[in-house]
């Protein structure tokens, strides 16, 4: 029989205590808005598996029971701090929530999993070079700006860009189209032109003839909102 100090793990345990997945509810430190408007509460968080659910409870002088319930859908970026011990979860509605959690912070990205959605159809990602451009749908526009921050202030002289999402109210503001294509990744840059669904002006067929004229081909269409499309403009293959 051998012997073992007390902080000797047991024999053959080492490696299932490596495997060991990250608790799904924590105790957790949570920081809502930023500025003179923010707020701050420690309580309970809870990873279900399509919501973050977090709970103060009665705590005496933070007053009331809070609570917060947070689906992953709703989610339009989630980041883990460079200390690797807190996470920022950005909304689609662009509330900002920050989660001092310690180290299973980047175990915790991974559980969220922010879904595909809109924005992986438009090619927006964390770190792609995107450019923003006169977007009407601000929730969308604001999106964008949460997933890759300055993707609306890009210069001008900037080119080699991944996705380009411009917006487009009138047949007049297609002109810009050729401009925009000579600013694309080539072979595989894409220009996502977002049109009222209901404009009987412009359309799949004028803004397909306007991208013509540019260079660029016509793909197909994603719906953004209840209110707006985008349709898919690529590079044109030379023969």
């Amino acid at each position: 029989m051998g012997t073992r100090t007390p902080s000797t793990p047991k024999p053959g345990t080492q490696a299932i205590r490596g495997k060991k997945a990250a608790p799904r509810d924590l105790n957790v430190r949570i920081e809502i808005g930023s500025g003179k408007g923010r707020i701050e509460r420690a309580g309970r968080a809870t990873l279900t598996d399509d919501t973050l659910r977090f709970r103060t409870g009665r705590t005496g002088d933070q007053g009331a029971d809070f609570f917060i319930h947070l689906r992953y859908d709703q989610l339009a970026s989630v980041v883990v701090d460079p200390s690797a011990a807190s996470l920022t979860l950005t909304a689609r509605d662009g509330a900002v929530y920050k989660i001092h959690i310690g180290k299973h912070a980047p175990a915790w990205k991974d559980y969220l999993r922010p879904p595909a959605g809109r924005l992986s159809a438009l090619g927006v990602t964390p770190g792609a070079r995107v450019l923003l451009l006169a977007v009407a749908d601000e929730e969308l526009a604001d999106e964008i700006e949460a997933c890759v921050p300055g993707a609306g202030a890009v210069a001008d002289d900037v080119g080699g860009l991944e996705s380009i999402v411009v917006g487009a109210e009138h047949p007049a503001d297609l002109g810009r189209l050729a401009g925009l294509a000579t600013r694309l990744q080539r072979p595989s840059g894409v220009l996502w032109v977002v049109y009222p669904s209901a404009s009987r002006t412009l359309t799949v067929e004028t803004i397909g003839k306007a991208a013509a004229a540019a260079g660029l081909v016509r793909g197909g269409t994603v719906a953004i909102s209840r209110d707006h499309h985008a349709l898919r403009l690529s590079v044109a293959t030379e023969r």
